[in-house]
């Protein structure tokens, strides 16, 4: 079982990098479009999902909040007419929503791996946060993830009439 979680760590950390290496890159050489903004934003989502729906089936987080960020996703890619080629319309709330997705589906990865015997560094042990922490945190950012959702609904409604 170490070796399964350095395994799940070293993936996540190496989807990060070339996640943020891609977005460097096209910015550098002006290789930026609607449609690899959207991919980009999409691959985020699928990740963040997928590991999300792990750590569900092992009972650390509510089934529903990889639902929701998908749902979000979704949303946000219709509302913001990504597939017809325009840029993607973010606002605040999502994007704290996003950046604390990849937080939440990072801390009991890193929890677990740095807990294993054969981690030296014990400064970085993480088993203070305990599995009901990392519960409601998720429940924190499923109520988030749902008012952004709303605030998405509500600016897409006034910007119709």
């Amino acid at each position: 079982m170490t070796s399964a979680w350095q395994w799940a760590a070293l993936i996540f950390v190496i989807a990060i990098m070339t996640d943020l290496l891609d977005g460097y890159l096209a910015r550098l050489w002006q290789q930026t479009s609607a449609l690899g903004g959207f991919l980009d934003h999409c691959s985020d989502a699928v990740l963040v999902a997928t590991i999300l729906l792990a750590e569900a089936l092992l009972g650390w987080i509510p089934f529903i909040l990889p639902i929701l960020v998908l749902c979000a996703f979704t949303q946000y890619a219709l509302d913001s007419k990504a597939l017809s080629g325009q840029v993607l319309r973010t606002s605040m709330l999502g994007r704290y929503n996003g950046i604390l997705y990849f937080v939440l589906a990072a801390t009991p990865l890193l929890r677990e791996m740095l807990s294993l015997e054969t981690m030296p560094l014990e400064t970085f042990n993480l088993n203070f946060l305990t599995i009901e922490m990392i519960n409601i945190a998720a429940y924190l950012l499923c109520l988030s993830t749902i008012l952004s959702m709303l605030d998405r609904l509500i600016t897409l409604l006034r910007n119709k009439s």
